[in-house]
């Protein structure tokens, strides 16, 4: 399923970034880093887990909750 011209990734998976990045990159070699470029994001998980695990989360799902559901922060 397309949302918003990008799959849908389960949370449990890589992340989605990475996913596009690398998507990209198999049909041009011109990616570039855009530094002043700014992405906003929803603040639903760091409300939920706190800064520390979210962080970890975001950090190579070096925090995975007990519970699967709890993945799923909506």
């Amino acid at each position: 399923m397309m949302i918003s011209g990008t799959p849908h990734t389960p949370l449990e998976g890589p992340p989605e970034d990475v996913v596009l990045l690398n998507r990209a990159r198999e049909h041009s070699d011109r990616i570039a880093r855009a530094e002043r470029m700014v992405v906003h994001t929803s603040l639903r998980r760091l409300r939920a887990w706190g800064a520390r695990r979210t962080l970890l989360w975001c950090w190579d799902r070096r925090y995975l909750p007990a519970d699967a559901k709890e993945i799923h922060v909506r």
